[in-house]
């Protein structure tokens, strides 16, 4: 029997999903749901045409038409011809997407792109301005949006993989690609090459991010992690999502999609999981929504750590003006009380604190007040 999914709220965030088999089961009762109000997935050119050529199926809900071995490095007639290719197929069907996602990867005669799979983006100069006019001409050539993915997930070193990542970040300022970030890769990449995983999310540009991925992961007899489109979303990707909701590391200037990829055919066997991690994805992104509602926005950037810096400079002058705390005490008011008064009184005189005089300007000094001094001296107008 089929699952009953609870929409998700399709605002500012939403979650989507990669193209799977049992989403057009020829059996209604097989047959996995869209999830969401709004229904967002990713389809390649064989999804797009299978979904397509099928009758008694779901209507087919805005998509982007994603491509995960291009010429995206390549040549300029190899990456004309690839741009054709894609126009062309664009052509013959009646549903059109509204982007077109692209994975950044090396040349596809080389490395793993020789087996038809992934071949390694290097980041090199070269590859960089490939990649530039490639989205170029791919957007000029669609009229769509573009938008570009992490896929290495066997980079050599530390070195390499923020290498790659200052590329993809230039690439997209160059371009105005958005950014997909696959956290799956990035988490498969750092782990293979012995990097701390969160380490990497500091070379994300997040204000270009337009899209979230998750995926499984599984592991080879060598414990080498692989991408696992046909597992359960791994924990070390759900931890990436909750620091990136937590940290608030998304920048509210486009909209953010979360993909769950669970391509593979099983999952028409496995309803429960599946519908799991939708629910699970959508959970982190009510904690977003929240933690952006009125009383929860961040304090400005020049009030972050105030407090501390208050209460360091009240024990400093304390050790500097010996005595101080004790006299205050004696005629009723607390030292943390005459302290505070002090810094009111500074405030409402319209000037600022320094520790010592000499630290600044003497052109300045009219504006400044010396903290033991300027302390010493209002608490014995104070106290007397």
């Amino acid at each position: 029997m089929q699952a009953t999914v609870q929409p998700v709220r399709d605002d500012f965030l939403r979650v989507g999903g990669a193209f799977t088999p049992g989403l057009i089961d020829p059996d209604p009762a097989r047959r996995l749901a869209l999830v969401g109000e709004n229904p967002f997935l990713e389809f390649g050119f064989n999804e797009w045409r299978k979904w397509e050529s099928l009758d008694g199926v779901p209507a087919v809900p805005e998509f982007s038409l994603h491509l995960g071995r291009t010429a995206i490095c390549e040549g300029p007639r190899e990456q004309a011809r690839y741009i054709d290719y894609v126009m062309d197929q664009s052509a013959t069907r009646r549903n059109k997407p509204t982007s077109i996602g692209v994975h950044v990867t090396g040349d596809r005669a080389l490395g793993g792109g020789s087996f038809g799979l992934h071949s390694y983006f290097t980041g090199t100069k070269e590859e960089e301005e490939r990649a530039v006019r490639f989205l170029t001409d791919l957007h000029r050539a669609s009229g769509l949006p573009v938008w570009v993915e992490n896929a290495n997930c066997y980079s050599a070193s530390a070195r390499g993989i923020l290498d790659a990542w200052q590329a993809v970040t230039r690439i997209c300022e160059n371009t105005g690609s958005g950014l997909i970030v696959d956290l799956a890769h990035l988490y498969i990449d750092a782990v293979n090459c012995g990097v701390p995983v969160e380490v990497l999310l500091g070379a994300v540009p997040w204000s270009q991010v337009v899209e979230l991925h998750l995926s499984g992961v599984r592991t080879g007899r060598d414990g080498t992690l692989h991408d696992g489109h046909s597992e359960a979303v791994h924990e070390g990707v759900w931890s990436l999502l909750d620091t990136v909701v937590s940290q608030r590391l998304i920048t509210e200037t486009e909209p953010v999609t979360v993909i769950v990829e669970h391509a593979d055919l099983t999952w028409t066997d496995r309803p429960d999981q599946y519908y799991a991690d939708f629910a699970r994805a959508a959970s982190f992104l009510e904690r977003h929504r929240q933690a952006g509602t009125p009383g929860a926005k961040d304090a400005e950037p020049h009030d972050y750590g105030v407090p501390y810096c208050r209460a360091y400079l009240r024990q400093l002058c304390k050790g500097w003006i010996p005595g101080l705390a004790e006299a205050s005490e004696q005629r009723g008011l607390s030292y943390v009380e005459l302290f505070d008064q002090w810094v009111d009184d500074v405030r409402g005189r319209g000037k600022r604190i320094v520790l010592n005089l000499d630290e600044i300007p003497p052109a300045e000094r009219h504006a400044a007040v010396s903290a033991p001094q300027d302390l010493l001296a209002y608490a014995k107008e104070k106290l007397r």
